[in-house]
């Protein structure tokens, strides 16, 4: 899939980077948005920068509020492997499998902002082995899918005051973004929308096989 990420609204100035002491510690993020205070399925958040000097708060980070939305998708490239009634083993058969993807990416920060590794972005490869177990007395299917990952929300820009000992978030919505931000975050595009988007499809793909009991298998089955 085709990398489609929109990295914009990085630093506050050129060279800015992750501190080793960082004042956000003591300030705990829930999973409720505190725009929308709707409650989101996860919470990503990045690492702590300094901030623009000449300014009531001295550093920031981006929170990323986000839902997963899972999907299973069969892997055609194996077969359904049919347990019958006779068959009983702790290794009745195995599948293995190599598979690769890439993520396809929307998102308003760079990913060391957000708090994500860089290789969200890269084809990502696997190889994936399970053990079929058969219990005997049963028919059953054995089926692989991959389990896929979409993760859907919105980015806030949290900020620490050093006078008020405490973190605030920047609360105003805007189409275009307060002109403010734009000063105060010199790389925001001026259409860029506040809060900031974030979309990642097929973030995550998991490898797994699926037992299906078709019918308990009759005395006259099993002789």
């Amino acid at each position: 899939m085709k990398l489609v990420a929109v990295l914009v609204g990085l630093f506050l100035f050129s060279g800015a980077s992750a501190l080793a002491n960082d004042p956000f510690e003591t300030a705990e993020v829930g999973r409720i948005n505190p725009i929308n205070l709707v409650k989101y399925d996860e919470v990503l958040i990045g690492p702590t920068y300094p901030a623009r000097s000449g300014y009531e708060f001295s550093h920031y980070r981006y929170v990323t509020f986000y839902n997963v939305k899972k999907k299973k998708e069969r892997v055609s490239q194996l077969p359904v492997i049919r347990e019958e009634c006779h068959d009983e083993s702790a290794l009745f058969a195995a599948l293995d499998h190599t598979y690769s993807f890439t993520a396809s990416v929307n998102v308003s920060v760079s990913f060391e902002g957000l708090g994500l590794s860089s290789n969200m972005s890269k084809t990502r490869s696997f190889r994936a082995s399970r053990n079929l177990r058969a219990t005997g007395g049963k028919i059953a299917n054995h089926t692989a899918y991959f389990m896929k990952e979409d993760w859907t929300g919105m980015t806030l820009i949290q900020m620490y005051s050093p006078t008020k000992r405490k973190a605030e978030w920047v609360m105003e919505k805007n189409n275009g973004g307060p002109s403010w931000m734009r000063f105060f975050f010199p790389t925001l595009s001026k259409t860029m929308k506040y809060p900031l988007h974030f979309s990642i499809q097929d973030a995550e793909w998991t490898f797994i096989v699926e037992r299906k009991i078709l019918s308990t298998c009759t005395s006259s089955q099993m002789f």
